[in-house]
């Protein structure tokens, strides 16, 4: 399944099931922590800044580790590549709390809501990098793939092949 930037700013719209500026560090730029807005949606985090609209950025936040760091911090992983590593310092230990456990129920919607499918077992082993989908750069404007496409057989469930 493909996104592209109108579909990811689509859902970065809708109702968040928790939200808060927070300080945020992103692995690419050190040690530099920036307030961020983040919004948590479905199984997607999206980060703004603070003065924005539209999202710079999101996490898919499947195949990832949800870690408390020090007080007030936590931080986002993804199992596959663990250096890659997304720190987030909260205003309090309590909300900490809180974004590590709304953080955790996201990593697995369909379990925890039953409002979304459980992914095909084809999407779940597709690619040894999965979190390679997850961080999305929504300001290129390019499509992003957040899973890969389902075999033709998949797609047309009815479809029968001519013998």
């Amino acid at each position: 399944m493909r996104y592209n930037e109108r579909e990811l700013l689509s859902l970065a719209r809708q109702p968040a099931e928790k939200a808060a500026e927070v300080l945020m560090r992103v692995p690419k730029k050190g040690s530099v922590l920036k307030k961020r807005l983040v919004k948590l949606v479905v199984n997607f985090l999206f980060y703004f800044r603070t003065d924005e609209a539209e999202p710079i950025g999101a996490l898919l936040l499947e195949h990832c580790r949800i870690t408390k760091e020090e007080e007030n911090v936590f931080s986002i992983s993804f199992i596959e590549e663990p250096e890659r590593k997304y720190c987030f310092e909260c205003d309090s230990e309590e909300q900490c709390q809180e974004w590590i456990e709304a953080l955790k129920r996201a990593r697995t919607p369909w379990s925890s809501t039953g409002s979304l499918k459980k992914p095909a077992s084809s999407w779940q082993h597709a690619s040894n990098k999965p979190h390679a989908w997850a961080e999305l750069a929504l300001a290129t404007g390019s499509p992003c793939r957040v899973k890969p496409e389902l075999p033709q057989e998949e797609q047309q469930p009815f479809h029968t092949p001519a013998r």
